[in-house]
């Protein structure tokens, strides 16, 4: 029998002429660190037939999509992604091509498997030559926006420095070694934005990709994170310890019936209780977000400081679990709903769709 010998160099027979073996669909991975960052209950899912309708969108040839990885990664401590980067193709030194997407709940997974999926095409059609990449290419795509808006607050900052300075202590020389400081940090912010700008921004595959990225949202999703409905026993806390869930009272099985709706035509993870012990785990998530939402409006100076050395979690914790104690008598639940932003789902359309269906209930 025939041997051969995969890519961790392991003997293996051969199963040609026994079964059929699909060489034709690229090779999916998971980041470990992926799983680490996912909550207690909730899952990752990816569908191979919707992968599948997206390398038939992109015009990949079916004979090259064994040559291809996908490796799907997380957006903190990834082994793959740097801080500021959402996915990038890069040649597996075995003539085939690593496709890296990273999930998370702050970005459009699907639009960065559109930009990379159309450099994969560009590398097919021999317009990109991982091998031979352009040096300014390379250094543009480097540089991120955040960097750029760093390097201009710093310059401000200097700026007003050697103003300050020149005022405050009448000293000429003080005041010319920070301007200097000035100029060269300018010097080096025009020269980081012209490699950004020239190297990366207006390459010809980089606006081919972002074009790709902005179109065929109509296509089915690819990715889902969700809160798993397995076990059951550990729901509550899944929920309760998930940075995006969004916790509610529901007064009455009309409004129970109307949010757990709402949720299952958006897709989203949705849970309801009236345990007393999971009450009181969603209570504090549910003031939690309150809080930071609070701290949010002060820093943007909608409300005062003031206001915010009165707000006193245990209070609120105290005021949401008397509100969901007479709505869980009076037929009620707390309910959590985890919002899959992966699907460009935000909160206020999940509201605007349970009031919608809410009115159709109670009419």
């Amino acid at each position: 029998m025939n041997k051969r010998v995969n890519k961790l160099e392991v003997d293996f027979p051969s199963c040609e002429g026994i079964v059929t073996v699909d060489h034709d669909f690229p090779k999916i991975q998971l980041d470990r660190k992926l799983g680490a960052e996912l909550v207690p209950g909730e899952v990752v899912d990816l569908s191979e037939e919707r992968i599948k309708k997206y390398l038939e969108y992109a015009e990949i040839p079916e004979q090259c999509w064994g040559d291809l990885s996908l490796i799907i990664t997380g957006a903190e401590n990834s082994l793959y992604l740097g801080s500021d980067e959402l996915g990038y193709v890069s040649d597996d030194g075995e003539g085939g091509l690593d496709v890296v997407i990273g999930i998370d709940y702050d970005s459009d997974s699907e639009a960065t498997l559109r930009h990379e999926l159309c450099h994969v095409k560009d590398a097919i059609d021999g317009e990109i030559d991982f091998q031979k990449k352009n040096l300014l290419y390379t250094l543009g795509s480097s540089i991120s926006k955040e960097r750029l808006r760093k390097q201009a607050i710093i310059i401000h900052a200097l700026g007003a420095l050697a103003y300050a300075c020149g005022m405050y202590f009448n000293s000429e020389e003080m005041k010319n070694s920070v301007l200097s400081a000035v100029v060269a940090n300018n010097t080096v912010a025009a020269a980081l934005l012209g490699a950004h700008l020239k190297g990366y921004y207006h390459d010809p595959g980089e606006k081919r990709a972002r074009k790709a990225a902005e179109h065929g949202k109509w296509l089915p999703h690819v990715f889902t994170r969700r809160i798993d409905t397995i076990p059951v026993d550990e729901l509550a806390s899944s929920f309760a310890s998930h940075p995006w869930t969004s916790v509610y009272i529901a007064k009455n099985d009309d409004e129970v019936r109307a949010r757990e709706q709402a949720a299952g035509q958006l897709g989203l993870s949705y849970y309801a209780t009236t345990d007393p012990e999971e009450v009181e785990l969603l209570a504090v998530k549910g003031v939690e977000r309150e809080y930071v939402e609070y701290k949010r409006l002060v820093e943007q100076g909608v409300i005062s400081k003031r206001g915010l050395r009165k707000f006193k979690i245990s209070e609120i914790v105290d005021d949401f679990m008397d509100r969901a104690e007479v709505a869980t008598k009076g037929g009620g639940a707390m309910v959590a709903v985890l919002p899959d932003s992966m699907h460009r789902v935000n909160m206020g359309e999940y509201s605007k769709r349970y009031d919608d269906i809410k009115r159709d209930i109670t009419e």
